[in-house]
This record gives structure tokens, sequence and C-alpha cells, in this order.
């Protein structure tokens, strides 16, 4: 995996991607879960490789199952808009959930906006609050927005202008 970074990054050796693919392979085909997400990245974007969205599926699924966040946010996403799957939004929020229970502010913010949809969970305005403050005290513009709307017209909250002021206020800034 080590040797894989170098060649990614040009540290040391002269950075070139089709050694890196090479070198994240072997480490991925052993289970390390870090190669598996960098091979799926690679097979995503087609850097060393060609693109290959079912090989990069393949990737990132081996390492969200092994816990790794960005896989498990990506994969969200995945099921989420129906890219190279079909759109599943149960899958989605499963995904999302594993993330943001593991502090990614991105998947926070999603899971709030699945919550509030009501898209692949049972809509809850209350729980769409929690994950929001979550991904908003991280500072995601978008998350503090929306959590001062809640506190505005008083959804899933009692109408509070001077949280909503202070939530609108951060969005802002």
């Amino acid at each position: 995996y080590n040797v894989g970074v170098m060649h990614e990054m040009g540290e040391g050796v002269a950075k070139y991607y089709k050694t890196a693919v090479k070198w994240y392979t072997l480490a991925a085909e052993q289970g390390y879960v870090f190669a598996q997400y960098n091979l799926a990245l690679k097979f995503f974007k087609g850097e060393g490789v060609a693109k290959d969205p079912d090989a990069a599926l393949k990737w990132y699924t081996q390492a969200a199952e092994r816990g790794h966040i960005k896989a498990q946010y990506n994969l969200g996403l995945k099921f989420d808009n129906g890219t190279n799957v079909l759109e599943d939004d149960e899958a989605a929020f499963g995904w999302f959930k594993l993330a943001a229970e593991q502090a990614d502010g991105r998947a926070e913010y999603q899971l709030a906006s699945m919550y509030d949809r009501g898209e692949g969970v049972a809509q809850s305005h209350l729980a769409a609050i929690r994950w929001y403050t979550r991904a908003a005290e991280k500072g995601f513009a978008s998350a503090q927005f929306n959590l001062g709307l809640k506190y505005d017209i008083g959804r899933g909250t009692p109408e509070n202008d001077e949280l909503a002021g202070d939530w609108y206020t951060r969005a802002a800034e």
C-alpha cells in the first residue's frame, strides 16, 4: 500500500498511477481497507487503469463493509443518485448512517436531509434536527441554513427566532 501511495504522489519515485494501481491491487486483495478505497478511486477516475464503474463499486463496497468512512459516504451517494447502481434510498440511508455515526459531517448532512424528506426512512423532523446540528457544528453551511429554517418556521421544534437568526448568520458567514 505504502509503495502505491509513493507512486501515486511521486514521493521518492516517479509519479505513475499505473504502478500505484499495481501495488494498491496487491494490498486490496489482501484485505487492506485503505488500498481498497484508493483502488476504488482509481477505477472511478480512470487513473492508471481504464475507467471501470463496476470495479470501483466492488472496491468501494469492500472498503465500506470494513468500516471505511469515505467509502461508506461514496456508496451512499451512488445509491442516492443511482450512479452505476439502481437508485435505492434505503441503501443510501444505510451507508450514510454508518458514515454519520463515525462523525463524517457530509454524511450527517445527507442523513439529516433524508430524514427531512422521508427518503429511505420514515420522515422525522426531530431526527433531521439532530443530524443537521451535528453537521452544522462542524461548519457545514447547508446544515446551518437548514437548521435556521427549522427554528424559523418551527418544523420539528418550537419556533425560535433567536436560534434561527444564529444559524442563518453562521451559514452566511
